[in-house]
């Protein structure tokens, strides 16, 4: 799925290296994709594998809206955002791995 990100990009902006279309399909992934895999991996069993992947850039990318504005309305500066955004998706994440985990599991 990377790779076609990268080649959509290098298509798109034939102008410009492939460094460029590398670093713009990786900030992409990571805005879009990663936030949105992590905060679905409860609902992974009911998705097939192609709705899984297509539904993780929108729910990845409305996590920034939401919880960016949310913490935007409490007083939360964008410096600090930048950093916990992230933290808060990998640890719903995670959070989610260790209950679907059966050794875990009551």
């Amino acid at each position: 799925m990377f790779i076609l990100l990268v080649l959509i990009i290098k298509i798109a902006f034939f102008k410009e290296s492939i460094v460029t279309a590398l670093r713009l399909a990786l900030a992409l992934f990571w805005l879009g994709f990663i936030p949105g895999y992590a905060l679905l991996l409860y609902w992974k069993h009911h998705l097939g594998n192609i709705e899984y992947m297509i539904m993780s850039w929108p729910v990845g990318l409305a996590y920034w809206g939401i919880f960016g504005y949310m913490l935007g309305y409490v007083g939360v500066v964008f410096a600090v955002q930048i950093i916990l955004l992230p933290i808060i998706a990998l640890a719903i994440g995670l959070y989610v791995i260790y209950r679907e985990n059966p050794k875990h599991s009551s």
